[in-house]
């Protein structure tokens, strides 16, 4: 990569960042939840499915120009190995807490979410479950737990 190529990814990264602190606060005190917005590819039938982590990428949404995560999955076994899944996370102050748990269940521990730029390299290569499921026309993915869910601290334990 050109070092000007470098220098306008690391300008752009840098925008995105800054645009991505305003929710840091919110980021910081979200739970998580379990609900998700997605689009999937329709070849794929709903369905539980061991999937590859094969791109993430940031974009803005035509309507609102809000920040929004475009995930792409590639599916690793069963009778639909190779097809790809799709999701988009929109980033508003309503959405953090299912953002925050995506990233959790991805694996990618962070304090801010200004920290996502320089962070999102680290999650192509991942292996996650995650769940399809289609409702009035709509299909979601949701990804999975895949081990014990993170405890925020001590004062979460029962004993």
């Amino acid at each position: 990569m050109s070092t000007k190529a470098v220098r306008a990814r690391d300008i752009v990264n840098h925008e995105l960042a800054a645009d991505l602190a305003q929710y840091d606060e919110l980021y910081q005190s979200a739970e998580g939840s379990a609900a998700s917005s997605s689009r999937t590819e329709t070849e794929v039938p709903d369905g539980e499915y061991s999937v590859v982590v094969e791109q993430v990428d940031f974009t803005r949404t035509q309507t609102t120009g809000n920040n929004m995560m475009v995930w792409k999955f590639r599916v690793r076994e069963g009778a639909y190995a190779g097809q790809v899944l799709r999701k988009n996370r929109v980033i508003t102050e309503r959405t953090i807490p299912w953002l925050k748990e995506e990233l959790q269940k991805s694996g990618l521990q962070i304090q801010r979410l200004s920290e996502l730029p320089e962070n999102i390299s680290k999650l192509p290569g991942r292996e996650l479950r995650v769940l399809k499921r289609t409702k009035d026309g709509n299909a979601n993915i949701y990804i999975q737990w895949s081990g014990p869910r993170p405890v925020e601290s001590d004062d979460d334990l029962p004993f």
